[in-house]
């Protein structure tokens, strides 16, 4: 599933010219050298909840809904 992927450098579901796949992965490094985490859920009715934690702040959920879900778009490869 590409969940399990989305922080991976260079992982898109976007065709060809349509981005790098990088900016999750820098988002990543981002939290993580700040001392956070990020990570990201599914959600039953539909789209993900991206969740950060920062220190010094306790969790937030922000709720992103697409056009598409993730399991309805074609894996894409580095």
């Amino acid at each position: 599933e590409n969940i399990y992927k989305i922080f991976d450098p260079f992982f898109t579901t976007k065709g060809p010219d349509q981005g790098t796949g990088l900016g999750l992965f820098i988002s990543y490094k981002m939290v993580e050298e700040m001392g956070g985490k990020i990570w990201v859920e599914n959600n039953v009715e539909g789209g993900v909840s991206f969740i950060l934690e920062l220190p010094g702040a306790g969790p937030r959920r922000h709720h992103m809904t697409h056009a598409h879900r993730l399991s309805d778009t074609p894996q894409a490869t580095p």
